[in-house]
């Protein structure tokens, strides 16, 4: 069984090429599925299109100041903990990262256990908050609201019944790669709302709401002889 550490994806955004490939050298040691890039552009294209724990970010940036991303960062992921990592030390600047929206700050140069450190405690959280915040799954523009079982995108909003949202969530986890039909109805009979063709009935669904409401940038795929596909948006940009 793998452990939570080996389930926790960190992006790790540093100019820095010997502390960006160290930072990654330490945190895929303990376990952790690691992403690295060294401009604010790389970073908001990764966080659009894929799913992360955890956010390790340098504020001295060359194509823009680090606090202004964190900003970006909390209006688009507001559940995605951000460790700030800087050489930026006195008190006020510390204060200033985390009244922002930082969770922690960590000051260079330090010791690897110490970033792990930090990093264990952001990702596993006391059992009391661990089961209260059901993280949103970002896409572009389209955000899936976990908890509400909702898309929302722009002003406008999709209700989703249970069935919808847990087989939407699983396609989402895997965008553009084909998932099994298997998988997918084992997933759903985990959830107790399945029966033989429950699948296709929740994918038939599910393109007609899409439709319905001109969500035309997410689309549901049938993949022959394997099962479904959800496509990457194309028309959704970084702002």
């Amino acid at each position: 069984m793998m452990s939570a550490s080996e389930k926790s994806k960190i992006l790790i955004l540093e100019d820095e090429e010997v502390a960006r490939y160290l930072n990654e050298k330490i945190l895929t040691k303990e376990g952790y599925q690691t992403t690295a890039t060294y401009t604010i552009e790389n970073a908001k294209q990764l966080l659009l299109y894929g799913i992360f724990d955890l956010l390790v970010l340098d504020l001295k940036l060359p194509d823009g100041c680090g606090l202004d991303f964190i900003s970006w960062v909390k209006n688009r992921h507001p559940n995605l903990p951000i460790l700030v990592v800087s050489v930026l030390r006195s008190p006020d600047e510390r204060a200033r990262g985390l009244n922002i929206g930082a969770n922690d700050y960590l000051i260079k140069p330090f010791h690897p256990d110490e970033l792990v450190h930090r990093v264990n405690n952001l990702l596993n959280p006391p059992k009391s908050r661990e089961h209260s915040i059901e993280k949103d799954l970002m896409m572009g523009e389209i955000c899936l609201d976990r908890k509400n079982r909702k898309l929302l995108y722009g002003n406008n909003q999709i209700q989703l019944t249970r069935g919808e949202s847990h087989l939407l969530e699983r396609l989402w986890r895997s965008v553009g790669k084909a998932v099994s039909r298997e998988t997918l109805q084992e997933m759903v009979a985990r959830n107790k709302d399945g029966h033989p063709r429950t699948v296709d009935v929740l994918v038939s669904r599910l393109r007609t709401k899409l439709k319905k409401h001109g969500l035309n940038s997410l689309q549901i795929t049938p993949i022959p002889e394997i099962g479904y596909q959800l496509n990457l948006p194309k028309d959704d940009l970084v702002q």
